[in-house]
């Protein structure tokens, strides 16, 4: 909760609470250990979208990476990793401006794409960016909170996840500039 409200009043944001002695019945409070992580298949068809909260484990998955080789979610345990979702590649060039500032404080960049694999075979070397996933139906973005169906897109978000995989920024609907991703995740780091 401390890692949101740091990030909430970074980006303005106000926090609805009930007041003291108030409980509000209609809006449970969800506990990590009632959403277990689950394996999610990119090859599956989308049928429903879920929610990632802070303080969940992410959802795991394994989609094309690329280099060429499947990348699975929970391998990049023990690493913090931001995970930058958006619907096309081009719009993930812009966070090579912030690839040494994540590096120094040992954060690994992982951008999620709603393209096909063989579309990002060269990309990254070629435009010096992170490891990049193919997440061409749209599955790991859904699973995540950020797929719309109605147009078919991903929508843009990302999340910090810390050396368990567990969730401590969660943030999508607007592409940021890196550099207040880059601030907001320093931030974040500073506190876990």
């Amino acid at each position: 909760m401390k890692t949101f409200v740091v990030v909430a009043a970074l980006l303005g944001m106000t926090l609805a609470t009930p007041a003291l002695g108030q409980s509000d019945s209609k809006i449970p409070s969800p506990t990590p250990s009632d959403r277990q992580p689950a394996l999610v298949s990119p090859h599956a068809q989308l049928n429903s979208a879920g929610f990632v909260y802070i303080g969940d484990h992410a959802p795991d998955f394994v989609l094309d990476g690329s280099h060429g080789l499947p990348v699975q979610l929970s391998r990049l345990r023990g690493d913090l990793v931001l995970l930058v979702f958006s619907d096309r590649r081009d719009q993930f060039v812009a966070m090579r401006a912030i690839v040494p500032q994540m590096h120094e404080i040992g954060v690994r960049i992982v951008g999620v794409c709603h393209e096909k694999a063989r579309t990002l075979d060269t990309y990254p070397e070629r435009e010096s960016v992170p490891l990049m996933l193919a997440d061409a139906t749209g599955e790991v973005a859904a699973a995540y909170g950020l797929w719309d169906s109605a147009s078919r897109q991903t929508i843009p978000g990302f999340f910090l996840l810390d050396r368990d995989g567990v969730v401590r920024i969660a943030f999508s609907g607007r592409h940021l500039p890196p550099d207040e991703i880059g601030r907001l995740t320093q931030i974040a780091v500073s506190t876990f």
